[in-house]
């Protein structure tokens, strides 16, 4: 017998169970299996923390990752068995959808919602109203349930399918299909396009479709949409603004597209000197004839032809004037890819960190349209404490339309790669994460998590980054700690109270962790890092998703966050030096919470305690300390720049007043630290003196 044969032999219940999930972690699946299986054999009854039968479900878990559906469905529990006869159904929905099978997906998700709405972040369905349901959709939407929102959209869909919004469109079918368009999840958005038959008619879909494809760069199906707009509706001003920036009038679009293709034949065939004439032609004559990223043909043609001339000054001699066509960064890509393969890398990725703030402006612009379009969905905190400090509407969104612009500002008229070049920042090139648990019941982060973090450190491309995970206590993490060293310590294991001064902070960061409340303690925890070690906090599902944009941002801003929908900062994504004036106020308030204004917090629960300290407030001191301009740079949770997926762990019913991972269900609970006696013999606020004492 060998030496895990006699591990499974000797082994209680949780250590069977980390055994089983190293050997998953590492890829020993044939190991995971027998593990599993001899766990539902030896302890059927004992529970995960959502009170699911622990070894079958993973079991279950195991074999679905691996796309073995039959021996997976033999798996499924009876209506007696621990743990119900409903919650494997979670499982079969989504690994129906990793596997692209929307079909038997959507019948499990019918079973999911039927039986487990919490799973999905939704109420119960029982007399749940269209717009109760559909603000319960779009909370879980703003909060980034990106499931739960789809799922509550369909149940929608099928419950209200005649329920119009305010244009006359039908509510559900539409918001699921700019769900899935903001996805860029094309043919699933396209499959929901309504009959000619059903409710709001036949055309009003394609404006969505439009409006997508060309956020997208994709000027070819955005112009088709926007073709199928105008046939609906001639006088729409957004498809005719569209087709006179692309001036394709008559057949030009077909005398373009016709130049060009004899141009690229007699550059291929090498007759360089007849095709940059053609080139050349089509510069002039089709100036606006753009590809499918928004970029000017002739010119972006012309240029890739003479750089891989290493024709270096007649490349730069084409470079785009501000205001030009495609705007004035594009060409820095094309740049970027000839020096690498002249061999001089160090300009290349300058050039490439000056492609990535064309990245940057193109996300500006939607932010801009997004905060204009944000009064309608303020979050109940941020409206208090607008209304605390006397700001209109108008005040209020010219404040945060002030933080695009004068980033926009900083980066808009950048032309020098060789600045960008250095290695030099203006914030730390550390990457913090923070994993809080129970000590006497701990739960692990997941493991795709982990090794996202441990593929993100291993492959860094500069040696000055740093890669750190805070932690309680390393024997509460045993499987995330083995696979860390495992991959030869890519990440360095920080205990909190051995790196991190004590003090008056301490005091509510540990009634947060002894109620289980572990994302409000990790709230302050994150702030507290950044104000010693300066760097960029991290949520275990958030990253800077383009390294390029990333070190642009770090180089020239002094803070950025993930900008949200309900006119606040999220604090899942942050970066800023250490020892900042936001950094600062924040730990004021957390040593001594009485220095809020009680209205903003009013009624004080559970889930408002928290606000005070998370991005809500960080968001209301940036709206009051004298900032520099172009000091925060505002993100958006895209993909290009930033990618975040949120577990909801706090605000997720599990059942029994359970969160996730061991969190308390916090909308039920009461507050954990603040009490309403506190404010009894204060006078004034850190709102009254914020400015004074930093000035």
């Amino acid at each position: 017998m060998d030496d895990f044969a006699i591990n499974m032999e000797i082994a209680d219940a949780d250590s069977l169970r980390a055994e089983a999930f190293v050997r998953r972690d590492r890829g020993d699946m044939a190991g995971a299996e027998v593990a599993f299986g001899v766990g539902m054999q030896r302890f059927p009854d004992h529970l995960d923390q959502y009170g699911h039968p622990t070894f079958r479900k993973e079991l279950i878990r195991t074999l679905l990752g691996r796309r073995e559906w039959s021996r997976a469905e033999a798996l499924i529990p009876a209506p007696s068995g621990p743990g119900g006869d409903h919650w494997h159904t979670i499982l079969f929905a989504r690994a129906c959808r990793e596997a692209g099978d929307e079909a038997a997906a959507a019948q499990w998700f019918e079973q999911v919602a039927a039986f487990l709405p919490e799973a999905l972040g939704l109420k119960p369905l029982t007399g749940l109203s269209a717009p109760d349901l559909l603000k319960d959709a779009l909370g879980r939407l703003n909060h980034g349930n990106i499931s739960g929102a789809e799922e509550a959209l369909r149940l929608g869909m099928q419950r209200f399918p005649d329920h119009l919004d305010q244009y006359g469109h039908p509510t559900f079918r539409k918001e699921l299909i700019r769900t899935l368009l903001g996805r860029r999840e094309w043919s699933r958005a396209e499959a929901l396009i309504p009959a000619p038959s059903g409710p709001g008619g036949d055309h009003w879909h394609t404006i969505l479709f439009a409006r997508a494809y060309a956020e997208a760069g994709d000027i070819a199906e955005a112009t088709r949409w926007w073709s199928r707009v105008s046939a609906g509706n001639p006088a729409n001003g957004e498809a005719e603004a569209f087709f006179e920036r692309m001036a394709l009038v008559g057949n030009q679009c077909d005398e373009a597209a016709a130049l060009r293709a004899e141009a690229i034949r007699l550059r291929d065939s090498g007759d360089k000197m007849q095709a940059e004439v053609l080139f050349t032609q089509g510069m002039e004559y089709y100036p606006n004839y753009l590809d499918n990223y928004g970029h000017p043909t002739f010119r972006k043609e012309l240029m890739r032809m003479l750089l891989d001339s290493r024709e270096w000054r007649k490349a730069e001699a084409l470079v785009p004037v501000s205001g030009g066509p495609g705007g004035n960064h594009w060409h820095y890509a094309i740049f970027a890819q000839a020096y690498e393969q002249a061999d001089d890398a160090g300009l290349a990725v300058g050039m490439h960190r000056m492609a990535s703030i064309g990245s940057i402006l193109a996300d500006f612009n939607t932010l801009k349209r997004r905060i204009s379009n944000s009064l309608t969905q303020v979050h109940p905190f941020m409206e208090k404490f607008f209304k605390f400090k006397g700001m209109t509407a108008s005040q209020t969104i010219s404040r945060f339309h002030s933080f695009v612009e004068q980033a926009e500002a900083k980066l808009y008229n950048k032309h020098d790669p060789r600045s960008l070049a250095s290695s030099k920042t203006k914030i730390p090139k550390i990457l913090h994460r923070v994993w809080l648990t129970n000590l006497q019941a701990p739960c692990e982060p997941p493991s795709n998590y982990i090794d996202s973090y441990i593929d993100l450190a291993k492959s860094a491309d500069d040696p000055e980054w740093k890669f750190t995970l805070w932690i309680q206590d390393e024997k509460l993490l045993p499987s995330t700690l083995s696979a860390i060293r495992s991959a030869g310590q890519p990440i360095a294991i920080k205990h909190i109270f051995d790196e991190i001064p004590t003090g008056r902070w301490t005091d509510l960061l540990n009634v947060f962790i002894r109620d289980r409340k572990y994302p409000f303690a990790a709230d302050v925890l994150r702030m507290k890092i950044l104000k010693e070690f300066g760097g960029i906090y991290a949520d275990m599902g958030a990253k800077f998703s383009n390294n390029f944009a990333r070190d642009v941002v770090m180089k020239d801003f002094k803070y950025a966050f993930i900008f949200w929908d309900n006119l606040f900062f999220q604090n899942s994504l942050m970066a800023m030096p250490p020892s900042t004036e936001l950094a600062d106020a924040y730990m004021r308030i957390v040593e001594d919470p009485y220095i809020l204004p009680k209205e903003i917090i009013s009624p004080l629960t559970g889930s408002s305690e928290g606000n005070a300290f998370s991005g809500l407030m960080i968001t209301a001191l940036l709206l009051s300390l004298p900032l520099g301009d172009g000091d925060v740079c505002p993100l958006l949770s895209n993909g290009k720049i930033v990618s975040w997926s949120s577990q909801q762990s706090w605000y997720t019913n599990t059942g029994k007043g359970e969160g996730k991972f061991g969190n308390v269900y916090v909308p039920d609970s009461a507050p954990s630290f603040l009490c309403r006696e506190g404010w009894e013999s204060r006078q004034g606020s850190i709102f009254d003196n914020i400015i004074t004492d930093q000035a």
